[in-house]
């Protein structure tokens, strides 16, 4: 990235810049590098570079153009989005390389999920109106959707039921005729802005003696729904089952689920569940990308208990 536009944009005198790719082993779509920018006369100063071309780059550079700040989100802070000199998308990011990085594998603390879930609160909370109506609804046309599962589901079905507890294969054998119908209750609950993808692997805390700030990432797939669409999914995948069971619903009680009738949200909650696990078997089902990494992820989601015992512990199969 030319040095003059990195100085016009930083408001900078740089003069040099050196660039390391970061974050390869992460499956990122975007190229992320870190840009370390070299000035006559001042320390050198280092950013975090998210580069296109990329679908998701766009809406990431419009987010933290038209919303970042207004929906106070536990974002980094942006120096810059907007287009490149070549005219591709560009993100200039804070560079948080002292952070703790979450792990989507190993799961979380329940502190660090409780404060990670504190601060999409503000997110949560503001409606998709204004700015915010320019977001897509959440999820695909639910009839794709489902007619995707059955595809997914028929090759795998055998496979699946020497591997899955009964109770959840009986699920995705239900799931193959009602998957649409809860696909479109769920989008078109009422709701206001979500990430859609808040997993660990999106997530950094950074501890200094100010206190945690958890940082949140990729919000290229922001857009209107119901906050239970990140929340079920992150509490499933982040927290051990022994954890989840104990302290789900203390870390639910604090937080906006966006119906007035509790049972109501819990019954989107459980929604969302089931779709969760509709699009893991379709990832099962999908030819593997040789990532080592993606690999451990595909092979965690079903096989390490999380994500099922979510599912049993409330009793997702009641809205089928």
């Amino acid at each position: 990235m030319p040095a003059g536009f990195l100085g016009a944009v930083l408001k900078l005198p740089a003069c040099a810049v050196a660039c390391e790719r970061i974050g390869a082993d992460r499956g990122f779509a975007s190229l992320v590098v870190r840009l370390t920018i070299t000035t006559h006369d001042r320390q050198p100063l280092t950013v975090v570079a998210k580069v296109g071309p990329d679908a998701a780059l766009d809406a990431e550079v419009s987010f933290y153009r038209d919303l970042a700040t207004r929906l106070a989100a536990p974002a980094p802070r942006c120096w810059y989005a907007g287009p490149a000199p070549d005219g591709t998308p560009v993100v200039l990011l804070e560079d948080l390389t002292a952070a703790d990085s979450g792990d989507a594998l190993d799961g979380g603390s329940v502190d660090d999920v409780a404060a990670v879930l504190a601060s999409m609160v503000p997110v949560w909370r503001h409606p998709a109106t204004g700015p915010a109506a320019s977001l897509p609804l959440w999820g695909s046309d639910p009839a794709v959707r489902q007619e995707r599962f059955r595809v997914s589901w028929g090759n795998l079905r055998e496979e699946l039921a020497d591997e899955l507890p009964r109770e959840i294969w009986l699920i995705g054998e239900r799931l193959c005729d009602s998957l649409r119908a809860i696909a479109a209750d769920l989008r078109h609950a009422p709701g206001g802005v979500v990430h859609s993808d808040l997993h660990l692997d999106n997530v950094l805390i950074d501890r200094t003696s100010a206190g945690v700030r958890p940082v949140v990432l990729d919000w290229g797939s922001a857009c209107a729904g119901p906050s239970v669409i990140d929340i079920f999914p992150f509490l499933a995948m982040s927290l051990s089952p022994e954890d989840h069971a104990r302290h789900a619903a203390d870390l639910l009680a604090d937080l906006p689920l966006g119906d007035t009738a509790l049972e109501a949200a819990l019954d989107n909650g459980r929604r969302r569940l089931l779709c969760y696990l509709a699009g893991v078997i379709g990832w099962r089902n999908r030819p593997p990308s040789g990532q080592a990494r993606e690999a451990a992820l595909r092979q965690a989601a079903l096989g390490d208990g999380r994500l099922i015992s979510a599912l049993l512990h409330w009793d997702a199969a009641r809205v089928l």
